[in-house]
C-alpha cells in the first residue's frame, strides 16, 4: 500500500507543478534523442530540397512586373505578328497538302502499274506459264511483253470451258 500511495503522490505533486514523466529505460527513442535526431535529419532533407524551387512574395511580384514590362502592349505590333504567324502556319498546312497529294498520285500510279489488269485486257492476251504457287505469266499478243499476274485475278476474264468446243476429251 505504501507504492501506490507513494505513487498517486507523487503524480498529483507533478501535475500541479506540470512536469511530465517520460519513460527512462535507455533504450526508449524519447530518452536516447533518436526522435530528435531523426526529425532534425528529415527538418535538413526538407530544407535542402524545398529552398531551391520556393521563391519569396517579393521576387513573384518583381518577376510579373517584369514580364508584363516585356510584353508588347502596342497592339497594331501584336496584330501584325499574330498575323504573320498564322500565315506561316497557313503556308505550313498548304505544303503539307500538296506534298501528300503528290505523294498520293505517286502511289496510285505504282499501284496502276501492278494491279491494273483491266486495263492490259483491251487486246488478247496468251498464257506463257503457269507456276507452282498460282502466279500466272501472260503474253501480249504482240509478244513484246510479259507479265505476271496472281491466277485468281483471271478467273472473271478467262471464257468458260465446255465440252461442246472441241478437244478429244473424254465423257
Amino acid at each position: 500500500m505504501g507504492v501506490l500511495i507513494f505513487v498517486t503522490s507523487h503524480s498529483r505533486l507533478s501535475s500541479q507543478v506540470r512536469v511530465k514523466h517520460k519513460v527512462a529505460t535507455p533504450y526508449h527513442p524519447q530518452t536516447s534523442g533518436q526522435v530528435e535526431l531523426a526529425n532534425w535529419e528529415i527538418k535538413n532533407i526538407l530544407m535542402k530540397s524545398m529552398a531551391k524551387h520556393v521563391i519569396s512574395p517579393l521576387k513573384w511580384n518583381t518577376k510579373a512586373w517584369w514580364e508584363i514590362k516585356k510584353l508588347n502592349m502596342d497592339l497594331s505590333k501584336a496584330g501584325m505578328k499574330r498575323f504573320s504567324d498564322l500565315n506561316e502556319m497557313e503556308e505550313l498546312r498548304n505544303d503539307a497538302l500538296q506534298q501528300f497529294k503528290h505523294c498520293k498520285t505517286k502511289i496510285e500510279r505504282w499501284h496502276d502499274e501492278l494491279v491494273s489488269l483491266e486495263v492490259k485486257m483491251d487486246r488478247p492476251i496468251y498464257i506463257q506459264q503457269v507456276y507452282s504457287n498460282g502466279v500466272v505469266e501472260l503474253l501480249n499478243s504482240n509478244n513484246i511483253g510479259s507479265f505476271k499476274v496472281n491466277g485468281q485475278r483471271l478467273k472473271p476474264f478467262m471464257e468458260p470451258f465446255s465440252r461442246d468446243r472441241g478437244g478429244n476429251h473424254p465423257p
